[in-house]
Parts: structure tokens; sequence; C-alpha cells
């Protein structure tokens, strides 16, 4: 059995090569399965603020693998 805790929410780029464009994943521990949100940002930074303080709120998400 594996056990992974982490964070809920990560940033992820949407299309490099059109240009800088930055999306949130949202861990569903319901769903076990990850869900985009809709806010879109031109800035790395911003969507990385936007994560951190989500992931404060939030706290550890812990899954287990069989």
């Amino acid at each position: 059995m594996k056990i992974i805790t982490m964070k809920p929410y990560a940033v992820i780029d949407y299309n490099p090569l059109v240009g800088e464009l930055y999306g949130i994943l949202k861990y569903n521990t319901v769903e076990e399965d990850w869900e985009f949100l809709p806010d879109i940002y031109i800035n790395r930074a911003d969507a990385q603020s936007e994560v951190d303080e989500l992931n404060q709120e939030a706290g550890n998400v812990t899954i287990t693998f069989p």
C-alpha cells in the first residue's frame, strides 16, 4: 500500500506554445480525480499566489493506493 500526502491545488500550464496561460487544478477527494477551476491567468506568479492561498486554507490531502 502506498500513501501520499499532498496539497490539493496545483498550477498547470494550459498551452506553453501559444503563450503564458495558467490554470489551477484541484484534487477532488470525493471523485478521487483532478478538476480544472474556471479561472485563467496570464502570469504564473498570480496563479501560484492563488494556489498558495487556497492550499493554506485547505490543508493537506492524503491519498491511499492499494
